[in-house]
């Protein structure tokens, strides 16, 4: 497995070679676009509406827009000359309790962190201590032409690098469009409460699959068997009223626990 990133964690005056790497992977479905005529798979190219031309990857440079119009040209080694600590390093700023940092818009992506050749010591040493005192760490790292907030976060027997969004990114609230709240009975509530209550389970992250995905791969060994698809009926369901609908949701619940016993 490929490292994303390899530099160093520091807090205080110590500092863990690391190496870190991508801790998820992306299962979607993507199509290739493809011309309706020949099937041939579709271009998009890299063209110069001044010049009426296509460019080659060695013309194009990084351009930062100062005004409308106007950009700086900057190269790979210019972003390398940016003075900050965290172009090579995790730089841990401090430790806080795990309940203050839960909140999932928070959240951008996740990485693992292991130790790099000489680390190991201080990196289960932290890692540890940590653990011992419930906290992770607030810390700073640029990746990619971009310095991120993160937290370090204990995770079973490695460390995990949680990249994080900064408050100004996170759209608040109160840009949201505005809804007049109902009233809400307390037979209503109660009803809701108890849907709640019999739909209750552990998480078991196992369990759930890509459903869609699957079909999606079965239409395909469909269509190249050259079998008929069939579409199954769906009768449209019933509008009911909310209190209606929630007594007759607790009522199929009750029935299938009942049959299950």
């Amino acid at each position: 497995m490929r490292a994303s990133w390899k530099g160093t964690i520091s807090f205080g005056l110590v500092t863990i070679p690391i190496k870190v790497y991508s801790a998820q992977k992306d299962k979607s479905v993507s199509f290739t676009l493809l011309h309706k005529d020949c099937l041939t798979p579709i271009k998009y190219k890299k063209w110069c509406p001044k010049c009426n031309r296509e460019l080659t990857s060695d013309e194009i440079v990084r351009g930062y827009e100062i005004t409308k119009g106007q950009y700086v040209v900057l190269t790979d080694e210019d972003l390398e000359k940016i003075p900050l600590k965290t172009i090579k390093s995790v730089q841990i700023l401090g430790f806080v309790n795990a309940e203050e940092v839960n909140n999932p818009l928070l959240f951008r992506k996740v990485y693992y962190i292991v130790p790099d050749k000489g680390g190991e010591k201080a990196y289960v040493l932290l890692r540890e201590a940590m653990k011992r005192e419930n906290k992770v760490a607030v810390a700073k790292v640029a990746i990619r032409g971009k310095e991120y907030l993160a937290l370090v976060y204990p995770l079973n027997h490695i460390l995990a690098l949680i990249l994080l969004y900064y408050a100004d990114e996170i759209i608040p609230e109160s840009e949201l469009p505005a809804f007049a709240e109902p009233e809400i009975s307390e037979q209503e509530l109660e009803l809701a409460r108890e849907l709640i209550r019999m739909l209750e389970k552990k998480f078991v992250h196992e369990e759930y699959k890509d459903e869609y995905r699957e079909a999606l791969e079965a239409l395909v060994r469909q269509k190249l068997e050259g079998k008929e698809i069939v579409i199954p009926e769906t009768k449209p369901e019933e509008v009911k009223e909310l209190v209606e609908a929630l007594r007759a949701t607790v009522a199929e619940i009750r029935k299938k626990k009942k049959q299950g016993e």
